[in-house]
């Protein structure tokens, strides 16, 4: 077995190996072209270094790991290992696995090393049974895989768990207490309504309240957009932005976008999240989208306005963590 840095040579080989798994049960991501194959895993960017080992075996690529360093984050992912099934219970995995560990500890200052979904390398996977439907990114490990189990024997702890949901939208429509739910908040000044630029004001108190920067660059790189971007529902008070969910967007797969949902800490307990997320529904169905998937933490409240709404768990993922050790 020859173990290299993966070069130019490889690509192909690991395309095959990658696409020959995409859809099997226990692996079920999405088949990738040479050009994306390159993006995920080969051709760094400014603000990261991708790394990736592969395993040759008579001029056949079997088996490859891969993972990133964040340049200026100073944080290092591990984004997938795959061995084809033929060369397994050999250590193939491991020492893949191990060589990656290695190059990331030339980085003196890293302490662990993640798998989650903050990686800025996305796997795309497909819903189970609906080879169709796809979700932009894995956000950890599958836990009914073989690798959970694999990464634990070697040192990766699970510190959070993530559930991964899909809802057909075909048959979407607003619930009889979101109709309630409605009128009420609309007796108190308190309405749903489009963002409008020249009407609505309030986003960065809102995104300080929340403590979210991730959402406040979401929502200012879409208003920078040509015509102001994608439209995003608010809940407003007299013009006030109070809460909000979007950007209204439908993906090539026909999924609706889901960005999240934040509510000021000044307006909870009206029902606002569970309107607000069936507003969303209503509207993407209306724009042309088929299903919408989203994942959320395991013990996150909000898991609840999305499970009566028909939205079903189809996967289960673990966040897991190694912290590094200098003295190996």
């Amino acid at each position: 077995m020859i173990y290299r840095l993966l070069n130019d040579a490889d690509l192909q080989g690991l395309m095959v190996l990658w696409n020959h798994y995409a859809l099997l049960e226990n692996h079920q991501y999405k088949k990738m072209n040479l050009e994306e194959i390159k993006s995920h895993f080969y051709e760094s960017q400014e603000t990261y270094q991708l790394i990736t080992f592969v395993g040759i075996e008579n001029d056949r690529l079997v088996g490859f790991s891969s993972g990133v360093y964040e340049n200026h984050q100073n944080k290092a992912f591990l984004t997938y290992i795959l061995v084809d099934i033929e060369y397994r219970r050999k250590h193939i995995a491991s020492d893949l696995l191990k060589l990656l560990e290695a190059n990331f500890k030339q980085y003196n200052q890293l302490e662990n090393i993640d798998i989650n979904f903050f990686n800025p390398i996305k796997l795309k996977w497909t819903i189970p049974n609906k080879t169709l439907c796809e979700h932009p990114n894995a956000p950890g490990v599958d836990m009914k895989n073989v690798g959970y189990a694999f990464m634990q024997s070697l040192g990766y702890i699970a510190y959070a768990y993530q559930n991964a949901y899909y809802r057909d939208l075909a048959n979407f429509i607003y619930r009889d207490d979101i109709k309630i739910l409605m009128k009420e908040i609309n007796e108190k000044g308190i309405h749903i309504s489009i963002f409008n630029s020249g009407k609505h004001f309030g986003f960065d108190e809102l995104f300080d309240d929340l403590k979210s920067n991730a959402w406040r660059k979401e929502i200012s790189n879409n208003l920078k957009k040509i015509n102001g971007g994608d439209p995003i529902i608010i809940v407003e008070e007299n013009g006030k932005i109070c809460g909000f969910t979007g950007p209204l967007s439908v993906e090539k797969s026909k999924r609706g976008y889901f960005a999240g949902i934040g509510i000021s800490s000044h307006y909870r307990g009206l029902g606002l999240g569970k309107i607000l997320f069936a507003n969303l529904c209503t509207e993407l169905k209306q724009i042309g989208a088929e299903y919408m998937t989203l994942f959320t933490g395991e013990n996150n409240p909000a898991r609840k306005i999305y499970e009566s709404e028909g939205f079903v768990i189809v996967r289960s993922w673990a966040n897991m963590r190694k912290l590094i050790k200098r003295s190996d």
